[in-house]
């Protein structure tokens, strides 16, 4: 046999061994695509079959593994709404499993248990929350059920909005106001969406303590965080003087372009 026909007979059993293994990839990327779409269309059942099917046939598949825990921490909000609170434990627990880094899922699940009266692991539970997302005012406090008051939520701090009704007293304006940066988590995800916090703004227009309402996920809310407590304001006053107030910030968004 000619040695180029040899080479020909070579490189065609290399591609025949090979061939398969790209289909396969490529049938993965699909799927993915298309968990991922269930998921941004609220399907969530559908996009919790496909993830797991991914994790299955391609471990460490990273992506899909912090998707599917983000399916699974928004099933677990659906079945806490039913009043199927063991079934949302259940999904909570799971979806740490696949991404123990979430601090919000680690509060939520603080807030199960509690309810369940298991106040030890709680606590526990609030202590990773906290750690994992230190600039959060609420977590650091026990996650909204601690000792310590939820400063947000004192009754004696007033809000922007309710100062109005005062003679010259005016609301907290935002001077320096930088967009928190996107998280690489979230971009690998392709996650976008909107979250809300609360800040307190002092005496001379620092942010004193923040914390989030709603949270988003996969680090973009200790993104927010860290960047709203740079903000800077010309503060709020009450008949004329200087005093701290709560500013909702109803909606910061995360879009990719």
């Amino acid at each position: 046999m000619r040695k180029d026909s040899f080479r020909v007979l070579l490189f065609a059993a290399a591609i025949s061994f090979a061939s398969p293994v790209a289909p396969l990839a490529d049938k993965i990327e699909e799927k993915y695509a298309h968990a991922s779409e269930l998921l941004w269309k609220a399907d969530l059942k559908g996009a919790q079959r496909e993830f797991k099917d991914i994790v299955q046939r391609k471990p460490q598949y990273r992506s899909a593994e912090v998707l599917l825990g983000l399916t699974l921490a928004k099933l677990s909000e659906q079945s806490e709404k039913n009043g199927d609170q063991a079934g949302a434990l259940a999904q909570l627990r799971e979806a740490l499993r696949f991404d123990p880094e979430e601090a919000y899922w680690h509060s939520a699940l603080a807030k199960l248990l509690r309810a369940q009266g298991n106040g030890k692991e709680a606590r526990k539970e609030c202590a990773r929350a906290a750690k994992l997302s230190p600039d959060d005012s609420d977590l650091a406090r026990g996650c909204g059920f601690g000792g310590s008051p939820e400063i947000g939520k004192d009754k004696t701090l007033p809000y922007w909005r309710d100062l109005l009704v005062a003679k010259s007293s005016t609301q907290a304006i935002a001077l320096y106001r930088p967009a928190p940066a996107y998280s690489e988590k979230a971009r690998a995800a392709r996650l976008q969406g909107t979250l809300a916090l609360w800040l307190v703004v002092g005496i001379h227009g620092n942010v004193e303590e923040a914390a989030i309402d709603k949270p988003l996920g996969l680090g973009l809310d200790e993104s927010a965080l860290h960047a709203v407590r740079t903000w800077q304001f010309k503060p709020a006053t009450l008949n004329g003087a200087p005093t701290r107030v709560r500013v909702d910030v109803d909606e910061i968004s995360f879009h990719l372009f």
